[in-house]
């Protein structure tokens, strides 16, 4: 499931908690929300990392290309 999907479960389950007074299942959609948030930022890093890798890795072709 996605980190976005993730967030608009719990949410729902949240909201269901509260409305029906349940603790567990308030505390489940909690936590469901939080692992969404968590599956964002992880998701962001490694696209920023790929992209750092990315532009280094044309930087160093572009200086091999222009030692030869």
């Amino acid at each position: 499931m996605s980190g976005k999907l993730d967030k608009i479960v719990g949410h729902g389950k949240e909201a269901a908690g509260e409305a029906t007074d349940n603790k567990d299942l308030r505390r489940e959609g909690r936590l469901q929300q939080f692992s969404g948030d968590v599956k964002e930022k992880t998701d962001d890093a490694a696209d920023k990392t790929k992209d750092k890798v990315d532009d280094m890795s044309e930087a160093l072709k572009g200086a091999l290309r222009k030692d030869k």
